[in-house]
This record gives structure tokens, C-alpha cells and sequence, in this order.
């Protein structure tokens, strides 16, 4: 729980780093980490380098440099979600590391007329942008124009230029961001910018040896941190909540809170199934197959037709073959016997008799 006008929410019992405040001079209260003010649990707003001119070239507003120090706390800026912006005519901006020599990310933007300038465009024309390096949590920036001369041309319609980092996606140039120096001055305050941020200093593996101190919670999985020391926690897909407070994560109801069946939805543990109601078939997905309908009736006369005509045939075949071997075994034994006895030397005796109506046999003695 946080205390309005002090400190008292924190991971650990020293709140190093992730100590949070509560600021009750603002209406309504603002939550700050540390010193900054946070929107969320991972982003404080930007810091700006500004620097502004009169139609003739005369500074009006210097504050061209603006440096952001977090080193003393466990947080990173996030290199894979911010990005580096200088927006302006004839600018050049730079950002300087901790020590202002072990690195330098310099980008330069130019115009000559407002015509040239195009919204959603951030390509050098009006506004340029870089990466940002792995593992920063101090940067200095630093933003310059050209001459007095080069400004004038152009300060009636770019009277500032400004050098920020942002989160990539909650900022998009706009033309009107440098026509206006007033104007983007107030917009800047409120671009956010993204702190990585990681429990303790081991990696999973050594961090799930010891489940007493372990901080991933059910339903959740544990992923390494790659901008700091440490690890964060996840849930599974299919559940949401936090994963770093008992129970952990809860079920989500798929079924309720995305609909993505067009027939039966049932929730299940982490995911879900669709089916089909009685009578149709198909998968049930929206995306899928959906549910249709059977129109063809089951055959059933022909198919009763068939196996009943099926079973005509097998009879009508079965006493064929059943006669016929019967009629064969009948004759089998008589030909062998009549073979067994002279049979051979017979047939032209019983030829001839055959001719002449008559058949004798005589069975020969000693």
C-alpha cells in the first residue's frame, strides 16, 4: 500500500530502485518512482532537448541539452521500444553515453520549405530518428542548427527544434510538431518512454532452484531478462492476472471474452474448443470452417437395396458351387474304379458296344 505524501509500496524491504510515492500536491495524486513521474509500472515521461529562434535567428530558448540519469536504480531505458527522435530544420542532434565517450548516436534532420515536411514521415526530412543502445541508464542529448542565417530562412515556419527518446509506437511525427514551437513543447511532456526492468539478478535457472524466493506464481513461466540482470515472469498463454502475487494467473474465458466460435464454445484451462450443434458439421472456428449443414439425407433404401441383392447373389452362388462339387465327388470315385480295373483296355469294347446297343463284361479267371 502507498502512504499519500510517502513512500511504502516496493519489492523488497529497502525499496531499492523500485520504490514508489505518492504525490498528493497534484489533483488528482500522481504516482512517482523515486523522483520521476510514471504513467505505468514501465514508463516515465521523456525528457526534451530544446532549442527555439526568432525570425531573424536569435535564440529565444536554449535548453539544448537534457540528460536522464536512472543508474541508481535497477531499471534500463528499453532498447528494443524506444527510439532516438530529432525534429526540427537543419538539426542535428546527438545522444552522449554515461561518460559522454563511449558512444555517440547523432541524427540529422533538414528542410527548406513546409511543403517538404510530411506527416507520418520521420526519414530526415523534418524529423529523423536512430536506435538506441543495449544496457543505458544515463544519456546526455545534445541539439544544434545551423547558422543564424540558415535559421532565419526557415524559422517562420520552424521556430524550434527538439531532440527526445520516445517509445517507438506513442509517438508520430506530425508536420505541425515544428511549425508550432509552443505547440509540441506542451505535446512533448506527455510522450512516454520504456524502462526494462528485471527481479533480482540470477537467471531463471538459478533463481528456480530456491522456490522460497522464486517470484514467478502459478500458471506463469520465467523469462531472462537481456537488458539488465535478473529475470520477469509471464503468464501462460491463456491466462492472465500477476504473475508475481498469489494465486498467480487466472483462466481466461475465451468463450466470454474473445467469442472466437460460431457454434459451441467451452472453456477449458488455458484455452478452449468449439464444436458444432447436432445435425451440422464443420469445426465450429470463427476463421475455420464454421458450422454447416448436412443436406443429403442418408440412402438408406438404396443401401438396404444393395446389401439385400448383396445377399441374393452370394446365396444363388453358394448353391451352384455346393451342387457342383457335390455332382463331382459323385463321379470322382466311379472313374477311379473304372480305372482301377482294366478300364483302359476296355474303351474300345465299350465303344463298340455302345454302337451296337449292347455291353458285356466278362471278368476274366485262371
Amino acid at each position: 500500500m502507498i502512504t499519500p505524501g510517502g513512500y511504502g509500496c516496493s519489492i523488497d524491504g529497502a525499496g531499492i530502485g523500485y520504490q514508489l510515492f505518492c504525490n498528493t500536491s497534484f489533483q488528482p495524486p500522481e504516482l512517482f518512482l523515486g523522483t520521476g513521474s510514471i504513467e505505468t509500472e514501465l514508463r516515465i515521461k521523456t525528457i526534451q532537448a530544446i532549442i527555439c529562434y526568432n525570425k531573424f535567428g536569435n535564440v529565444t530558448l536554449d535548453k539544448s541539452v537534457a540528460w536522464s540519469d536512472i543508474s541508481v536504480s535497477r531499471f534500463k531505458f528499453s532498447y528494443t521500444k524506444n527510439v532516438f527522435f530529432a525534429i526540427g530544420c537543419k538539426s542535428y542532434a546527438s545522444i552522449y553515453g554515461p561518460n559522454l565517450q563511449d558512444y555517440s548516436i547523432s541524427c540529422s534532420s533538414d528542410c527548406n520549405s513546409r511543403e517538404s515536411v510530411m506527416d507520418g514521415s520521420c526519414f530526415g526530412q523534418g524529423c529523423c530518428q536512430s536506435t538506441i543502445p543495449k544496457g543505458l541508464n544515463r544519456y546526455e542529448i545534445g541539439i544544434l542548427n545551423s547558422t543564424s542565417k540558415d535559421i532565419s530562412a526557415i524559422a517562420s515556419f520552424n521556430p524550434c527544434s527538439y531532440g527526445f527518446i520516445a517509445e517507438q509506437n506513442s509517438y508520430t511525427f506530425s508536420a505541425s510538431d515544428i511549425l508550432d514551437g509552443s505547440n509540441f513543447i506542451s505535446k512533448g511532456k506527455d510522450i512516454p518512454m520504456v524502462l526494462d526492468w528485471a527481479v533480482g539478478n540470477k537467471t531463471c535457472e538459478e533463481a528456480e532452484k530456491d522456490l522460497t524466493s522464486f517470484a514467478c506464481q502459478e500458471n506463469s513461466y520465467c523469462i531472462n531478462s537481456d537488458n539488465n540482470p535478473g529475470y520477469r515472469c509471464t503468464c501462460n498463454n491463456g491466462y492472465a492476472g500477476n504473475p508475481y502475487l498469489s494465486p498467480g494467473c487466472q483462466d481466461i474465458n475465451e468463450c466470454e471474452a474473445q467469442s472466437p466460435c460460431v457454434g459451441i464454445c467451452t472453456n477449458t484451462m488455458g484455452s478452449y474448443n468449439c464444436s458444432c450443434p447436432k445435425g451440422s458439421l464443420g469445426d465450429g472456428r470463427k476463421g475455420g470452417s464454421g458450422c454447416f449443414q448436412n443436406n443429403q439425407k442418408f440412402p438408406v433404401l438404396k443401401i438396404s437395396l444393395g446389401i439385400a441383392l448383396g445377399f441374393f447373389f452370394f446365396i444363388i452362388g453358394s448353391s451352384w458351387l455346393y451342387f457342383s462339387m457335390n455332382k463331382r465327388n459323385q463321379i470322382l470315385p466311379k472313374a477311379k474304379f473304372f480305372q482301377k480295373n482294366g478300364g483302359l483296355l476296355l474303351n474300345p469294347i465299350i465303344g463298340a458296344s455302345k454302337v451296337n446297343g449292347l455291353l458285356r463284361l466278362f471278368r476274366v479267371t485262371k
